[in-house]
């Protein structure tokens, strides 16, 4: 009986998340279609502002729709997260991290950033390759994008990986922007987005976290302004 109600009690968690996740998304996609039928009214009539062109209107739509598609892409990732259970198999974590780096491959050559990586891989790594990609992905997308391209002329991501019998830790590290002080305590919160460089839905480290710790791991940041931000991923090695 024990088990049942403590299954209960995970269950009543997950759907409060859930009901709490989408009510927060119908409130935050509602903005840009209010903004896209406002662009379509102008459309329409074009003779209110003669000065804008079809062309510009449109560039606002298209980057409106985009915004609402990253949305609901973490939307997929979250409620994929809340269902499903752990699919634990042997994963080649270097191989993973590569890949998401390649993914990102553009930007990092865009911004001159100089990637290194050390690995300490004493065992073989069981776990959720699917989820660790999405946290991987998160992480190094704020990493990236955090940086001051003005001010800093040596940027440089540095990723530790640390694999032992029971557990997988790994410390991504920038000499970005930094996050301010004020701003740390909400940066896990659904939604928020501290910087105008945000640019994703303000959902990526609520989702990293709610991914990690269903992997019975957990995500802790620390950061100083101007000098840079070490994000650090620990979760147990599935083989025992």
């Amino acid at each position: 009986m024990h088990g049942n109600s403590v299954a209960s009690v995970e269950l009543g968690k997950a759907t409060n998340a859930i009901e709490q996740f989408i009510y927060s998304c119908s409130h935050t996609l509602r903005s840009p279609l209010k903004s896209i039928q406002g662009l379509v009214y102008l459309l329409k009539n074009p003779d209110k502002f003669p000065e804008a062109s079809a062309g510009e209107y449109l560039e606002s739509i298209s980057r409106t729709v985009n915004k609402m598609e990253v949305v609901l892409n973490d939307l997929e990732k979250f409620l994929s997260n809340s269902r499903q259970d752990i699919s634990v198999h042997q994963i080649d974590l270097r191989g993973v991290l590569d890949s998401v780096l390649l993914d990102f491959q553009e930007q990092i050559l865009i911004r001159d950033i100089k990637v290194v990586v050390k690995d300490h891989i004493s065992a073989c790594l069981y776990t959720d390759e699917a989820r660790m990609r999405i946290i991987l992905n998160h992480v190094l997308s704020n990493a990236i994008i955090f940086h001051d391209d003005q001010a800093n002329k040596n940027k440089r991501i540095g990723v530790k990986l640390e694999v032992t019998r029971r557990s997988c830790t790994i410390s991504i590290r920038d000499n970005g922007t930094g996050i301010h002080p004020d701003i740390m305590p909400k940066i896990f919160d659904l939604f928020y987005r501290g910087s105008e460089r945000s640019v994703g839905s303000g959902v990526g480290l609520y989702v990293s976290r709610e991914v990690i710790r269903k992997m019975c791991g957990d995500i802790t940041i620390q950061s100083v302004m101007n000098r840079g931000t070490v994000v650090k991923l620990i979760f147990p090695n599935l083989t025992l």
